[in-house]
């Protein structure tokens, strides 16, 4: 029988990074066991149901945008050097060690390979599996552009609802005109410099040897079983049992929607 589960596709980085600079707050709780308790209460909001695929998208090395334009991103590393306080080799170290035991531990796939971005995956997944609803778990803005396509939903863990009423094509627009958070606030002025732009920011149409890159990935995702002593924390091996039977946290389109014309009507 022909699977209908959705698929869900969590952007690890936005855990990640929220859970590193929020640790200051909370010192006594390993920044580790922050991701994956966010990673589980977001699973709870979407609602995983048996059927349902969940893979993590991860940044991975010299990101391939880099080789069209030398300033996308290319303060990155010295913004996040600004936090003195962070030891960065030590918490990438530890959050590799985490994805290692959920790669071990849960029957998700770890999206990963060398020169792909988060928001790569979660593009060209949202084509691939064209025929169901993929339900993508980030704050990343660039990826709004994918509604467009009729199956995407967007959950925001920071809004704590999906994403709604929002124009794809205006943000694609916005983002070939600037893309500030990226580094690319160069004026465009002939057609080539426009080619180049829309090449790094446009997710609905990324390049082929990027697309047969991840299509070759995604064509041979192993069926994963489980192993709940390779995950850490026995309170979190707790609350993954729960993720098909706990409905309590589930957000729904609906809720979203209501929140919002709520907000406009203030």
């Amino acid at each position: 029988m022909e699977n209908k589960g959705k698929i869900i596709i969590i952007d690890f980085g936005c855990l990640m990074f929220t859970s590193i600079y929020s640790h200051k707050y909370t010192p006594q709780i390993p920044v580790t066991y922050t991701v994956l308790n966010m990673l589980f209460a977001n699973l709870l909001k979407v609602g995983l149901n048996v059927g349902d695929e969940v893979m993590i998208a991860v940044d991975y090395g010299h990101s391939w945008r880099k080789d069209f334009d030398k300033d996308y991103k290319a303060t990155r590393k010295e913004d996040r050097e600004k936090h003195k306080e962070i030891n960065w080799d030590k918490t990438f170290a530890e959050m590799n060690w985490l994805l290692d035991r959920i790669d071990s531990a849960l029957p998700f796939n770890i999206l990963k390979e060398n020169s792909l971005e988060a928001d790569d995956w979660m593009a060209y997944a949202t084509k691939y599996y064209a025929e169901k609803e993929v339900v993508l778990i980030s704050f990343d803005s660039d990826l709004h552009q994918l509604l467009a396509r009729p199956n995407v939903k967007i959950f925001s863990p920071k809004a704590k609802k999906y994403k709604v009423g929002i124009d794809p094509f205006k943000v694609l627009a916005k983002k070939i005109d600037k893309e500030a958070t990226d580094g690319l606030v160069n004026p465009i002025t002939n057609e080539t410099e426009f080619d180049t732009r829309d090449k790094i920011v446009n997710l609905l149409t990324l390049p082929d040897f990027i697309e047969n890159k991840m299509k070759e990935k995604l064509d041979t995702l192993p069926i994963k079983g489980e192993d709940l002593e390779q995950l850490p924390y026995n309170s979190m091996r707790e609350k993954y049992k729960t993720l098909i039977t706990d409905k309590s946290k589930l957000v729904t389109i609906e809720m979203s929607e209501k929140k919002k014309k709520k907000r406009v009507k203030k």
